[in-house]
């Protein structure tokens, strides 16, 4: 028998509420970049780490990687269906300024 909640169409599936900061942007890109190299490092000057470079490149200030969002949702995915609840295909979806608060159901 299966642990798994049930849900019916249309209900809403409630996530954690994470604050984004440019701590927690730093700590995500610099362990994506070490697990992309097989070394620690942490991630340089980049669109999302600095605000004066991002400006530069035409956003507002630094910004979110949308992966996040997509690792966070497919947390909460996996919570409430399990593993094999994973997306096939992930999409990145606009730019998340440090100070927002997301809800993975909004």
């Amino acid at each position: 028998m299966s642990t798994l909640p049930t849900f019916v169409v249309g209900a809403e599936l409630v996530g954690p509420v994470r604050a984004i900061t440019p701590t927690r942007i730093e700590w995500y890109d610099s362990a994506m970049l070490s697990a992309a190299t097989d070394e620690l490092r942490q991630v340089g000057v980049n669109i999302h780490t600095d605000p004066e470079f991002a400006k530069a490149e035409g956003f507002v200030t630094a910004n979110a990687d949308g992966m996040i969002m997509t690792n966070w949702c497919s947390e909460m995915l996996t919570r409430a269906f399990g593993f094999g609840a994973r997306a096939r295909r992930t999409t990145a979806g606009a730019a998340v300024l440090p100070g927002a608060r997301r809800h993975a159901a909004r």
